[in-house]
């Protein structure tokens, strides 16, 4: 399974540079990122459009993420053994069919619908592009290699949802759709001309071969380990302007800076976690990550007054949260890279409800312990992640050692 198998798909005629490859998958990450976090900063501009509440306008992230959480691995499971390249135009072509059915959409139920095509080429791309990412590399470099598909998913928080949201501002809603619709057929150029596997994933054929990850222990207690860490994660986030009130005043400037922080930190933690993936391994990155983040949540309470401090924290929150991505997804696709793409749309399903539980439990959180300490309870869930994560990796440590046993005898 190793180097041979993954430098096998290099082997065609390169294009274009390996490197340029990885771009394009990252380039494609940050756009279909981009659309979702959208979604959330034209609400109000939507609620106007079909004639509904804001709170009713919302709906469209909740069938959104749904969408993206039930069809991703489903179709992931289907084309896992197509062609990379493919899977991706497949994948775009959805993304691109659903963000310009909804720029069109003349009712709000038609908008609604157009996000079911929409989550489904997201919940397909990322995946794909991350098993597709890992083969462009060999083994000892496949820190780098995811870590440029989630640097695409920082860049889409912290530059993508902003500039398109100004956009909306700017043009309305529906120019910045279409517009996202233009990067998307610059993304499916693109990925018609990378340097990327042609030939056929050395899959299961069978279906029951393909769901194996679904029963597989060691992937269970990493899906455990994500929806942990990411609701612990998404609870400081989510309720981010209760966080630090007595820090911005209720100023929404200076909330959107304490937004931006956070996402440029994300994207220079990927970057560092993709450089020491490749050193120490994903389960002692994931390890300080989480770690830092506990610290980081704890300090919050005593210091968020001041807004220098709460912009130091925001900052610390961002490099040490995003830290957990990429290893995360690492680890992932090690334990059987010929399903890959299943156990990262299985990831992503579990992130989406990790969202979903974040909004649920911090309610419950603020509600008990009130605002200012509604982290200590997001630092708790990350402490029990910590453990699940240990208990992982010497789970797939053992699994390992039993299954050379053979072949050393």
């Amino acid at each position: 399974m190793g180097k041979r198998e993954a430098a096998a798909p290099m082997a065609g005629t390169a294009t274009v540079p390996h490197r340029t490859s990885l771009l394009v998958l990252g380039f494609g990450a940050f756009v279909v990122g981009t659309y979702q976090m959208t979604l959330g900063g034209v609400l109000p501009q939507l609620a106007t459009a079909f004639d509904v509440t804001v709170l009713q306008a919302g709906q469209m992230t909740t069938v959104f993420g749904i969408a993206a959480a039930v069809l991703g691995p489903v179709l992931a499971t289907v084309t896992v053994r197509a062609r990379r390249r493919t899977v991706l135009v497949l994948a775009t072509g959805l993304y691109v069919a659903g963000t310009g059915l909804t720029a069109l959409s003349g009712s709000f139920v038609l908008a609604l619908l157009a996000q079911i095509p929409a989550a489904a080429g997201t919940g397909l791309f990322v995946p794909t592009a991350t098993a597709t990412a890992t083969t462009l590399l060999p083994p000892e470099r496949h820190g780098r290699a995811v870590a440029a598909i989630s640097a695409g998913t920082a860049t889409a928080i912290a530059i993508g949802a902003p500039l398109s949201t100004a956009v909306a501002t700017l043009i309305g809603w529906r120019g910045s759709m279409l517009a996202l619709c233009g990067l998307t057929v610059l993304l499916g150029t693109g990925l018609l001309v990378m340097a990327s596997p042609t030939s056929k994933a050395q899959a299961p054929s069978r279906l029951a071969d393909r769901l194996r990850p679904i029963r597989d222990r060691r992937m269970a207690l990493l899906l455990a380990t994500t929806v942990l860490a990411y609701t612990a994660l998404y609870i400081p986030y989510t309720y981010i302007s209760l966080v630090f009130a007595r820090a911005t005043g209720g100023d929404g400037v200076a909330l959107a800076i304490l937004l931006a922080v956070l996402g440029f930190a994300g994207i220079a933690s990927n970057v560092v976690a993709g450089l020491l993936l490749d050193r120490v391994g994903p389960t002692r990155v994931i390890t300080v990550a989480l770690a830092g983040t506990v610290a980081v949540f704890l300090c919050i309470p005593l210091l968020s007054g001041s807004y220098p401090a709460a912009v130091v924290l925001v900052a610390l929150f961002g490099f040490f949260g995003f830290g957990v991505s990429a290893p995360q997804t690492v680890r992932l696709v090690r334990i059987n890279p010929a399903t890959a793409p299943i156990a990262v749309a299985l990831n992503a399903a579990f992130i989406y409800l990790a969202i979903s539980l974040s909004g649920a439990i911090g309610a419950l959180a603020i509600g008990a312990l009130g605002a200012s300490l509604v982290t200590v309870a997001a630092a708790a869930l990350a402490v029990v992640a910590v453990g699940l994560s240990q208990l992982a990796h010497h789970r797939i440590g053992s699994d390992a050692a039993r299954e050379e046993m053979p072949a050393e005898q």
